[in-house]
């Protein structure tokens, strides 16, 4: 359902005064309101984005990512029945889906491009030409070597831009123009290996930046920069707030920048994959003692996820009280809380 909510939403922003448009979002948010079913809602979604499609003017609708729904290969294949059965009726309206590669047939009104690393290899020279222009120490380098560097870089990326940026991101802490140079040469091959690399040159004993990385873990979705902010506030031992001096985001992208973005006041690991390697090594800590490479499991995480929910909620709702002494109440005052208090008690009793 996701997915049309967010082309929904894109929709409405090009569809302002089309009150079809509204009237069917409005059928779909009364459905929603009285607990009718989930297919039902997004079956009537679907419907509001196909009448809210132009036929006056080309669009394209373009998904990337569709491989990383939650019903895996399944969803995907439904979603592409979906989008095929929306964009036959309409002649202006074509669809550009990106996918890793489905074992299973796509519909037959799709036609499949199998991205190569020859596709892609003029867009990652511009990648890494304009990543390290803004290295200091490239400036260093001679305009050879600097070619030479930036070819190494987009050849041994093979056409993934997940390897690219994560190589880029290990060249940028170097402190020379020769030792990014010789950092170069021995950069590992696989992305898997890079990401050894990038985890073993940020301190995660730190208390900040495991607390970090826990939270963004555990959590469903980004986190906003508040959100943050207000969680890294809390001492769960003590269940007090202690306010910070410094901004999160600073601190966050000082100690994790190559591994999480900060965009539109969300604070979020910079690709899915990331997260995916993280979780993995979180899921493979064999125990609770902190000893391994990695430094808490994932359990962990979300407990601790919880205990800071918890304090937070203990923090924010707390209602004082006040002791009034029961002589200084009247008559009338008295035999209230004594009657009050009876009805409180019996049942406790029974």
């Amino acid at each position: 359902m996701s997915v049309v909510k967010g082309l929904l939403l894109q929709i409405l922003q090009l569809s302002v005064g089309d009150n079809e448009l509204y009237k069917s979002l409005a059928n779909a948010y009364e459905l929603f309101v009285n607990g009718n079913a989930t297919s039902q809602v997004e079956s009537t979604l679907w419907k509001a984005l196909e009448g809210g499609l132009r036929s006056d003017r080309n669009q394209v609708i373009i998904i990337d990512g569709i491989d990383f729904l939650n019903g895996g290969e399944a969803d995907s294949l439904g979603l592409l029945e979906q989008l095929n059965s929306i964009v036959s009726k309409n002649s202006k309206t074509k669809c550009v889906v990106f996918s890793r590669p489905l074992s299973s047939s796509v519909p037959k009104n799709f036609s499949r491009f199998h991205i190569k690393p020859e596709h892609t290899a003029q867009d990652m020279h511009y990648v890494a030409e304009h990543a390290l222009l803004t290295t200091p120490n490239f400036e260093g380098l001679s305009e050879k070597n600097r070619a030479s560097l930036i070819s190494n870089l987009v050849n041994g990326a093979a056409g993934s831009f997940g390897w690219l940026l994560q190589a880029l991101g290990i060249l940028e802490r170097e402190k020379t123009p020769e030792s990014i140079l010789k950092s170069a040469e021995v950069l590992p091959k696989t992305w898997s290996e890079l990401m050894d690399v990038t985890i073993g040159g940020i301190d995660l004993s730190h208390r900040d930046t495991k607390t970090t990385l826990s939270l963004l873990l555990a959590a469903e979705r980004p986190l906003l920069i508040g959100e943050v902010s207000q969680f890294m506030e809390l001492d769960i031992s003590t269940c007090t707030r202690a306010p910070r001096f410094t901004r999160i985001e600073d601190d966050a992208v000082d100690t994790l920048g190559q591994l999480i973005d900060i965009r539109d006041g969300f604070v979020r690991f910079r690709h899915s994959t990331i997260k995916e390697n993280l979780l993995h090594r979180a899921k493979s800590v064999k125990d609770f003692k902190n000893a391994g490479s990695f430094p808490f499991h994932i359990k962990e995480a979300h407990y601790d996820l919880t205990l800071r929910c918890m304090a937070y909620i203990k923090i924010c709702m707390y209602i004082p009280f006040f002791f009034v002494p029961f002589h200084s109440l009247t008559i009338s005052r008295r035999n209230a809380t004594y009657a009050a208090n009876s009805r409180t008690i019996e049942p406790l009793r029974t």
